[in-house]
């Protein structure tokens, strides 16, 4: 329960923010109810999936409310696979492919997030009779406006003499079919907000997913009616079904066009675009102190580097040298410093030894003395049976092992096997080993090397 405890925000200022931020109070408190109806066997099993989910830093997407609600719920049918299956609702009988399914024929969405709600939507039908009418509603009204779609955009108003009322309204249908076209042009919003939530996003699909919340809002917007100083949303003149009204609402709202703006300002989309972190966040009136002070620390620390990039050209001898980054990512000596600083730790406390690799113009051979396998060198300590392979392409070149099975065959090859992949720097579990290069292997057809 303690996850819930931070969710509110800080009060803000002015009446808009207030009633936002009542609204997300009273969003939290339903989550906290949500939760405390649960079964103790439930909330057991959550707060051991908290704690394991915040090892890896995903615990914050258990933070959302609305996300819980019982398997045996009363506004969704449960179809079992067998009868998805039975009835073709996703794949057909005759080649298991989606066409001539429930799905292929009722897919005709627009954008990939619709297409994978519309899945859901076929394969949980609604059990609500309310709910069920509320869809129905939002259809018939769009099927409506779709049919009436030859008439001219809608210019209704009253005399000047009489008129508080200015209205224009845009056909719903066209609105509706132009901000989808435009969502199903844009990247993936649905999960690029989830990357977003769980900060793995880039900065470029950041600002390409808030562009098409922004574009689709502001369109939308447009089926607002205000009457005199009552700023009333979406009328009755306009959109009649009460779940296309919500719909239309929660995408054209003020804090979701608000907020969306307001981080886009923020942003250098030409920066994200080429990947440069540093000029990403556009700092103005006293924002984000922490970034003007860490802008200026890699200012310092670029010119540092400028100091020493002289010195370092005359002792490589080499007048072009520069530092410079590949595809936006900064080469990090501390990477290979590390892998080798675990080879290092790994041969002296194993005592491996180095390969001694044979001049080139010797013919091809393996010699290995005493080889151990180093996984079950591991398990088994001294109990492991240390074995000699002797290959020379002018003497022995082919050894043939066989035996019944489980008889040991892969533990003689698999050392001889791991010796020819130190071209990774690492030191051989083994006494003596002299080598030449190795090019390639040659698997079995059946698997085997």
């Amino acid at each position: 329960m303690s996850l819930y405890e931070n969710m509110i925000e800080d009060n803000r200022g002015d009446n808009e923010k207030q009633t936002t931020e009542a609204k997300e109070q009273g969003s939290y408190h339903l989550a906290i109810e949500g939760v405390i109806k649960m079964p103790d066997l439930a909330v057991e099993a959550l707060a051991l999936t908290i704690r394991h989910l915040k090892q890896f830093g995903f615990d914050r997407m258990l933070c959302l409310g609305a996300s819980f609600r019982p398997f045996s719920s009363n506004m969704e049918m449960n179809l079992s696979a067998n009868t998805l299956q039975q009835l073709e609702v996703l794949r057909n009988n005759s080649d298991g492919s989606e066409s001539g399914s429930l799905l292929h024929i009722m897919n005709l969405t627009l954008t990939i997030y619709g297409s994978r709600l519309l899945r859901h939507w076929v394969t949980h039908p609604l059990r609500d009779r309310n709910m069920i009418s509320a869809r129905l509603d939002a259809v018939s009204e769009i099927a409506e406006c779709m049919g009436s779609y030859k008439d001219s955009q809608h210019v209704s108003g009253l005399d000047e003499d009489d008129s508080e009322v200015a209205i224009v309204q845009p056909h719903l249908y066209h609105l509706l079919s132009t901000v989808l076209t435009a969502l199903g042009r844009s990247p993936d919003i649905e999960r690029g907000i989830t990357r977003i939530f769980h900060r793995t996003a880039t900065a470029s699909e950041f600002i390409a997913v808030f562009q098409a919340i922004l574009a689709a809002g502001k369109r939308l917007k447009r089926l607002c009616i205000r009457e005199g100083h009552n700023y009333d949303e979406v009328g009755s003149k306009t959109v009649k079904s009460v779940l296309l009204k919500r719909l239309i609402l929660a995408a054209s709202s003020s804090n979701a066009v608000g907020n969306a703006a307001k981080l886009l300002s923020t942003l250098n989309k030409e920066a994200a675009e080429q990947g440069d972190l540093t000029n990403l966040i556009i700092i103005s009136d006293d924002q984000f102190p922490e970034v003007a002070r860490a802008r200026e620390a890699v200012q310092f620390a670029k010119k540092n580097l400028d100091s020493l990039i002289g010195m370092y050209r005359k002792q490589l001898q080499r007048r072009n040298l520069e530092f410079m980054s590949v595809s936006g990512t900064t080469h990090l000596i501390e990477l290979p410093l590390d892998c080798l600083f675990s080879f290092a730790t790994l041969l002296k406390n194993k005592n491996y030894v180095r390969p001694i690799f044979v001049d080139g113009s010797e013919p091809p051979q393996i010699n290995i003395c005493s080889g151990r396998h180093p996984v079950l060198e591991t398990i088994l300590q001294d109990n492991f049976v240390r074995n000699d392979t002797n290959l020379h392409a002018d003497k022995e070149y082919c050894q043939i092992i066989t035996g019944p099975n489980m008889g040991g065959k892969k533990l003689l090859h698999s050392p001889s096997c791991s010796y020819c992949l130190d071209g990774s720097g690492w030191f051989l579990c083994t006494s003596i080993v002299s080598k030449t290069a190795c090019v390639r292997w040659h698997p079995h057809p059946n698997g085997g090397l």
